[in-house]
């Protein structure tokens, strides 16, 4: 049964090509040895390239593991700077606050400063006044007793003028306690608003000192993130060379495999058209053999039922190496793509397919109802649907190259059929 196999190029290849080469470079010309070493020198080329692509995709790991470090260092940093940027927001706040303060004390002192002057203009002239009663009473004092009655006209006017000489004493003591009373109200509120003053101005002094911290702290920070930003773009650019590099060593694999590959396309081709040339072209006559059956379609049998694949094909698909899938499970008639593929017996379609590059490609199966089971593989076009119901003799498909495929052909196989498992059988055991 055919398989789906991928290509592989390892080191077991070409353990196997090196083989091969040993025993074969002896007994074969110079130019086949050569094609040979050609080989062996591909898959070198191949392996040491795929070195150097594990080791740039370790390195491009370690690299994206710090850039992702880096990253959410940064990010922290910024964080952490936007933090610093609310406080110092905060400060300046706190900064005017204190300079409203500060300028409501100053106003305050300029207002106390013009009461204390207004106070003294006051009291310069209570001082005057005070002056002219001490003259007053100066001269009350040198006038005597008996002065003063021989003065007064009456008993009267002498109390009288006695009393008044008493009331401008008392009136002068009231003045000198209200002038000294008023101007030391003004000097302690003055001398208050200075201390505060001071207070506001070491405030204003603290967080002055407190911005100058918090920016040295956010300089730190800004420096901090420019390192990291600049150590992110490091590794990014390194990490652009070697992702550069690695697209790079690929390439050159891809290029070393599609030459292997047109290589091993072309040998196939060769041995194919070798093959057709030594081969067995089906009847023409649509009689058909004794189990009813008449051949599928028109060409040359170029490789029979459980013939192994040639040796080069089976080192160059390791798949083939596994189980017996070095054998061919039906058999292949080559023709022209676009030759008519035809029901070999009526039956109904039971499955309809289409597999990649790599195993039947555009595949159709025919129940024939006698326990047999026929399959078309590699074909260009599919004439029929799922169910349908098929007379002998007619068209399903068209010839083609889908699939596994070195050329056009009709890969032809028959299955016995039970219950639960199949029989792969030599088809031309059913034809004509």
């Amino acid at each position: 049964m055919i398989r789906k196999p991928k290509i592989k190029f390892s080191f077991l290849r070409l353990l196997g090509l090196v083989i091969i080469a040993t025993a074969l470079m002896t007994n074969l010309g110079p130019a086949k040895a050569d094609e040979i070493t050609d080989a062996i020198n591909s898959n070198q080329t191949i392996n040491n390239k795929k070195k150097e692509i594990l080791l740039l995709q370790s390195q491009i790991a370690d690299q994206k593991l710090k850039i992702k470090q880096l990253q959410s260092q940064a990010k922290t940093l910024k964080d952490q700077a936007n933090l610093l940027d609310a406080e110092m927001t905060d400060t300046q706040q706190e900064m005017n606050l204190a300079q409203v303060q500060l300028d409501q004390v100053n106003s305050d002192i300029a207002d106390v400063t013009k009461q204390i002057a207004d106070t003294q203009t006051k009291l310069d002239a209570q001082v005057l006044m005070f002056k002219d009663n001490i003259n007053e009473s100066y001269i009350m004092s040198q006038t005597s007793f008996f002065d003063v009655i021989a003065e007064t006209q009456s008993m009267s006017d002498m109390v009288k003028r006695l009393e008044y000489n008493q009331i401008v004493d008392d009136q002068n003591q009231e003045i000198l306690t209200s002038i000294q009373t008023l101007k030391q109200t003004l000097l302690d509120q003055k001398t208050a608003l200075e201390d505060k003053k001071k207070n506001v101005e070491q405030l204003q002094a603290d967080i002055q000192q407190k911005e100058f911290q918090l920016q040295f702290q956010k300089n730190t920070k800004q420096s901090m993130l420019a390192e990291t930003q600049g150590l992110e773009n490091k590794y990014q650019s390194l990490l652009q060379d070697n992702l550069q590099a690695e697209q790079s060593d690929q390439a050159q694999i891809n290029a070393t495999m599609d030459k292997i590959a047109a290589d091993i396309r072309a040998k196939q081709e060769a041995a194919r058209q070798a093959q057709i040339a030594a081969g067995k072209t089906p009847s023409t006559s649509v009689t058909p053999s004794r189990k009813g059956y008449i051949w599928p379609t028109k060409g040359t049998i170029t490789m029979r039922f459980w013939q192994s694949y040639p040796d080069w094909m089976i080192n160059a698909y390791p798949f083939l190496k596994i189980g017996n899938n070095r054998y061919h499970t039906g058999i292949d008639i080559a023709n022209s793509i676009g030759t008519p593929i035809l029901a070999p017996k009526s039956g109904t379609v039971v499955n309809i397919q289409h597999y990649g590059k790599y195993s039947y490609g555009n595949m159709a199966m025919i129940d024939h109802g006698d326990g047999a089971v026929t399959v078309y593989g590699h074909m260009s076009e599919i004439s029929v649907s799922m169910g349908q119901h098929v007379a002998q003799g007619q068209q399903i498909g068209l010839m083609g190259c889908s699939g596994f495929c070195t050329g056009p052909h009709l890969h032809f196989e028959i299955r016995e059929v039970t219950a639960s498992s199949y029989t792969l059988v030599d088809p031309m055991l059913y034809l004509p």
